[in-house]
C-alpha cells in the first residue's frame, strides 16, 4: 500500500509540475500561489484543520517546485507560454 501510495503522490506532483511549467517563468509563483490555496481548501473539506491544511498545501508546494526545477534541469521542459 505504501508504494502505492508513493507513485500516487509522485504522478500528483508530476501533473502539478506539468501545469505550473505551462507557464512562462514569471507567472509560475503566481501559479504556485494558487495550488497552494487549492490544496489548503481540500485540505479543509478533507477535515484537516487550518494549520494542518496549510502545512500539507507547503509540501506539496514544495514537492511541485522541487520537481519543475528537476524536469528544467533535466531538459524535459520546453517552457510555456499561458
Amino acid at each position: 500500500m505504501t508504494d502505492e501510495l508513493d507513485q500516487a503522490m509522485t504522478e500528483f506532483v508530476q501533473a502539478a509540475a506539468m501545469h505550473v511549467l505551462e507557464f512562462d517563468a514569471g507567472a509560475r509563483q503566481e501559479c504556485l500561489i494558487g495550488l497552494h490555496e487549492s490544496w489548503v481548501d481540500i485540505g479543509k473539506q478533507a477535515g484537516m484543520d487550518d494549520t494542518a491544511a496549510r502545512i500539507h498545501a507547503d509540501m506539496l508546494v514544495d514537492f511541485t517546485r522541487d520537481m519543475v526545477s528537476a524536469i528544467e534541469l533535466s531538459g524535459g521542459a520546453l517552457g510555456g507560454t499561458a
